[in-house]
């Protein structure tokens, strides 16, 4: 009994994720952006692709995506940036789901 509310607690507790890129050691300006799963099912394709797509537009806010003239070295800067930032969503997300998948095979009754 206390390892299902355990379960369910952990997944309320994860039920947001943060889109936030690597960054060198001794860097001072850390961004990150919060980004709520809550509601979505992330053990079938649709809710997987809607959480991802949100991931994705919070990385390049974060990393500071824009259209428009851009040098190559800004443009390479911004994707390594989103890329980081993403890998380090996509860990949390794998996490997520996979305690979702474990609660839906728990029998909660």
């Amino acid at each position: 009994m206390f390892s299902k509310k355990l379960a369910i607690v952990s997944f309320f507790a994860a039920s947001a994720l943060a889109v936030s890129p690597a960054l060198a050691a001794g860097a001072k300006d850390t961004k990150s952006a919060e980004v709520d799963i809550s509601g979505f099912d992330l053990t079938t394709d649709d809710g997987s692709k809607v959480v991802i797509h949100r991931l994705e537009r919070a990385a390049k806010k974060v990393c500071g995506a824009r259209s428009g003239p851009q040098s190559i070295a800004e443009r390479n800067a911004i994707n390594r940036c989103i890329d980081d930032a993403m890998n380090n969503a996509l860990e949390s997300l794998t996490a997520a789901r996979e305690r979702q998948a474990a609660l839906k095979n728990t029998d909660v009754g």
